[in-house]
């Protein structure tokens, strides 16, 4: 059985900076998203699924990055949780 994908920190910093960041939360929705994912320490896959999302709020984008996660992961990793 092949070895899933775990959420990297730089996804986890990517989400809770644009939790907190206006500006970044702006950026990612209104087609800046590949100058600032630039920025944190991604995967390849992350980053090419991040640039394949439209959307137009911060909760769609966390649902179809939810989506894809829990196509990717096993059972025991399916939500992110946050501290």
């Amino acid at each position: 059985m092949q070895a899933q994908p775990e959420v990297s920190p730089g996804l986890e910093e990517l989400i809770g900076q644009a939790i907190v960041d206006r500006e970044l939360r702006a950026g990612l929705l209104n087609g800046q998203k590949a100058q600032l994912l630039g920025r944190f320490d991604l995967t390849p896959e992350e980053r090419q699924v991040l640039m394949s999302i439209q959307a137009n709020s911060l909760g769609a984008l966390a649902q179809q990055l939810q989506s894809w996660l829990q196509s990717e992961q096993p059972e025991s990793r399916r939500h992110i949780r946050y501290a």
